[in-house]
């Protein structure tokens, strides 16, 4: 068996962005980023490494990593963040000395005043050198839940809003009014996600059955305008916004416009 940090796994807790940083500038409370994260302790991994299996002989750990019987510390500095962090042990440590020098990264990790993405961000490129393939791994995992046309999401119902968040009538006629062109910036998305239909999960040894089977969240995407920011974009028409089934075609139009659908889950 693989005897690695990130091959042992269970259930879940989760890693949250921290406040006020959000996926849009403002401030809207359900609008913030969850991320999954492992507990080793409850024995669910992050990411699996592919390592020869191999039996090597225990030995006591070295202090230069594990002293008085608690991870040691150092300062870390990942990207633009200096921040104190356990060392890394060795791949070829004993089980729980890795466990506890995960979970205390977690902690550390948790405190930073930063997105959820760039936490994870922090946390792979912390463990790069010990599973050298984390982040080809992670970033297989994730290509269903960049896919806004997978099956991991049910699109429940779309409308347009200001800057405010405050609705844009589109009204009962053909077209979109004038007005209301002007003044829409945003398709504010009801979203049912269902984290269990992931499959590439399995590539990790994370079992989607522990996920939750499904939750709701509100997401904000930006929409696509005229030249020089005067009024919603032509393509997108009153029958895209007032029709629930039309989701597909608003993603259509905006990467036809070589622009970008994103929202964060």
């Amino acid at each position: 068996m693989y005897d690695d940090y990130t091959s042992h796994l269970c259930d879940s807790v989760t890693l949250r962005g921290s406040p006020p940083y959000d996926s849009n500038p403002f401030d809207f409370e359900d609008s913030r980023g969850a991320w999954i994260r492992p507990n080793p302790f409850n024995r669910f991994a992050f990411v699996s490494g592919t390592f020869a299996d191999e039996q090597q002989e225990k030995q006591h750990p070295s202090e230069a990593y594990w002293k008085n019987e608690r991870p040691v510390m150092e300062t870390a500095t990942i990207g633009t963040r200096t921040i104190q962090l356990p060392v890394i042990a060795p791949i070829t440590e004993d089980i729980l000395v890795k466990q506890t020098i995960l979970e205390r990264s977690f902690a550390h990790i948790e405190q930073i005043n930063a997105k959820a993405t760039e936490k994870v961000d922090i946390l792979t490129q912390r463990f790069q050198d010990v599973v050298p393939n984390a982040n080809l791994l992670v970033a297989t995992a994730l290509q269903e839940l960049e896919d806004y046309e997978h099956a991991v999401y049910e699109f429940v119902n779309l409308e347009l809003v200001d800057d405010m968040d405050q609705p844009i009538d589109v009204g009962d006629g053909p077209g979109i009014p004038i007005e209301a062109r002007a003044s829409a910036v945003y398709f504010k998305i009801a979203l049912q996600i269902l984290p269990r239909n992931c499959t590439h999960f399995n590539n990790i040894h994370v079992d989607p059955a522990k996920f939750p089977a499904r939750y709701a969240k509100t997401t904000y995407v930006d929409v696509p305008r005229t030249a020089g920011n005067a009024a919603l974009h032509p393509d997108i028409t009153r029958g895209m916004v007032t029709n629930p089934g039309s989701f597909k075609e608003i993603i259509a139009a905006i990467k036809n416009l070589d622009l970008e659908f994103q929202f964060q889950v």
